[in-house]
């Protein structure tokens, strides 16, 4: 039998993995409060990263805490993007403080 190598994957046992997955009422507490059926949406329309158990149109939605904080960041980093972004936009294009009011 030959030895294991250093670039050989060795993957959780499903038992210690599936302790990590979250159901929708816990990602939608880890997600800031946000109500259990909208995460179950955002997981059907793909919005947010999720895994289906099951079939059909009523499957389940699970969740791994670690892609969930992965999606937060990057939308943070979009965000982010987005207001730096205004920074470099000439004053007549900007919104102004008050709500719904351009200058």
């Amino acid at each position: 039998m030959a030895s294991e190598t250093s670039t050989e994957k060795h993957w959780p046992t499903p038992a210690t993995h599936i302790s990590s997955f979250l159901t929708p009422d816990e990602a939608a507490a880890f997600l800031g409060g946000l109500h259990a059926r909208t995460v179950a949406r955002w997981a059907r329309e793909g919005y947010l990263p999720a895994y289906p158990i099951g079939e059909g149109k009523r499957r389940l939605w699970r969740f791994l805490k670690s892609d969930l904080e992965s999606w937060m960041l990057a939308r943070r980093s979009m965000r982010s993007d987005f207001h730096t972004l205004g920074d470099t936009l000439a004053p007549s294009h900007r919104c102004s403080q008050q709500k719904g009011s351009i200058q």
